[in-house]
């Protein structure tokens, strides 16, 4: 119990000192990844060296098993969270239902940035390129532009948006 409550204290003062307790829902993104990794590796380092004086005997397995635990349900938790209230606000407050056209790095660079805005709701990419087809890019499938309409009117969406720099005037 005392190893217990030792690598909560431990645990409590690293979320606190990181400032990852103030990490807002729509922001857990790398950066915040990374400080739960660095967390939980320092926690289950904390835990290990505190467990030679409360509880000797413990196998260092139980800590990395400390340590994965924490970084699932840390990460996996906040994520869900997350996609639960971004998909019920979306619901709520009638979200632009969008298909990016151009799945290339200035559509992937657009579907990444109206992802974690609520007003919009990516629904996919449409591509010319035949490859590209059936793929997923950004947990987003890509779409060929045929039959388009009838994609469009399936799907319920509101807007396609232009993702493609290089097309002259003429061509948008």
């Amino acid at each position: 119990a005392g190893l217990f409550v030792a690598m909560l204290a431990v645990l409590g003062l690293l979320i606190w000192a990181s400032g990852l307790h103030l990490v807002q829902l729509n922001h857990y993104q790398s950066r915040a990844i990374l400080k739960t990794f660095a967390i939980a590796l320092l926690s289950a380092a904390a835990g290990y060296a505190l467990s030679r004086v409360l509880a000797p005997g413990l196998p260092l397995a139980f800590f990395s098993q400390v340590f994965t635990a924490f970084v699932l349900l840390s990460i996996g938790t906040r994520m869900l969270v997350r996609e639960i209230v971004v998909r019920s606000y979306r619901r709520r407050h009638g979200a632009l239902r969008l298909l990016i056209y151009g799945a290339g790095q200035t559509g992937q660079h657009l579907a990444a940035a109206l992802q974690n805005d609520p007003r919009y709701f990516v629904r996919g990419f449409l591509d010319d390129d035949s490859a590209l087809h059936g793929a997923s890019i950004l947990g987003l499938r890509v779409y060929p532009t045929r039959r388009l309409e009838e994609r469009i009117s399936r799907l319920s969406i509101d807007r396609v948006v232009l993702a493609m720099p290089r097309l002259s005037d003429v061509e948008k």
